[in-house]
């Protein structure tokens, strides 16, 4: 599985935020949920050279350079307009 972090080509977290994808995730995105707003891939990966992360939006912007990780760029989803209340769980037999 993917982490959760947003990558970045540029340092200091400047370009746009990238998520990194795997193959498992061709049929459905993995999700990142940070209060109100979710983040799914949005386009095909790619194999890039990143030079800075952040665990969440909000979180300090981290330094260093990865090279060929599979990203694509991120859209929002508004979790809200969804009506879901966590705590999340499945009903099973």
């Amino acid at each position: 599985m993917p982490r959760r972090s947003f990558w970045y080509e540029g340092p200091f977290c400047e370009s746009r935020p990238l998520v990194e994808i795997d193959s498992s995730q061709a049929l459905l995105p993995y999700v990142r949920i940070y209060g109100a707003t979710g983040y799914v891939p949005n386009g095909p990966g790619t194999a890039r050279t990143l030079q800075s992360f952040q665990d969440s939006r909000a979180a300090t912007c981290v330094g260093g350079t990865m090279r060929n990780v599979l990203t694509a760029p991120t859209m929002t989803l508004d979790i809200g307009a969804l009506r879901l209340v966590p705590p999340f769980h499945v009903e099973g037999p």
